[in-house]
């Protein structure tokens, strides 16, 4: 990157610069299972290259800051699966989704979910969700004993980092039919979502 030197705005002096590029590509697969379920499969693959660190973060390398600096390049690659069907007789849907990803940083990470969808009345429905995460670090996250002179590539950002989460989520969405008769008839093809994850 460059350094931009200068004084006086804000923005006259912003630190390391660069350029970043990428390419985006997906492809999934749908299939009826039966007359209330279907499966879905799907791989994502995002390649970036260029400037891909944070400007702005700093890192502590032996005592002082220093700017974050990663790999100029980077691959992710992304599997995912769906698995749902639903129960008329109560108006009860079950989602099952499962997402592996791995990228050339050695970060890698496992996701399922579970979802159930209840309908509660004209078209009301609560979601409730739980979801675990595991990943594991890039390979040039922080080392126990912290960064060196030596260390080519340093990062700050807790994305790089190994970690596990448990989510919790509730999720209400309540159509605005109910208001065509009413002076805000014109928010009847409205949604009111109520939306809340620990």
């Amino acid at each position: 990157g460059s350094v931009i030197q200068g004084a006086g705005s804000a923005l006259s002096n912003r630190g390391r610069v660069g350029q970043l590029e990428g390419v985006q590509a997906g492809i999934s697969f749908t299939q009826i299972l039966g007359p209330t379920s279907y499966a879905v499969l799907g791989y994502d693959l995002v390649h970036n290259y260029g400037f891909i660190q944070n400007a702005y973060r700093q890192v502590q390398v032996a005592g002082g800051l220093t700017p974050e600096h990663h790999p100029a390049l980077r691959t992710r690659h992304s599997f995912y699966g769906r698995l749902a069907w639903i129960v008329p007789e109560s108006d009860t849907a079950f989602h099952l989704l499962y997402r592996v990803y791995v990228d050339d940083w050695g970060i890698g990470a496992l996701t399922p979910e579970a979802r159930i969808y209840q309908g509660v009345g004209r078209g009301v429905y609560l979601r409730l969700r739980y979801r675990y995460y595991n990943q594991l670090h890039a390979f040039f996250a922080p080392p126990i004993a912290g960064y060196s002179l030596t260390d080519q590539f340093v990062t700050a950002d807790q994305k790089m980092m190994a970690f596990e989460n448990h989510l919790f989520g509730l999720h209400l969405l309540l159509p605005l039919h109910f208001l065509s008769e009413t002076p805000l008839a014109f928010l009847e093809q409205g949604r009111f979502i109520l939306s809340g994850d620990y």
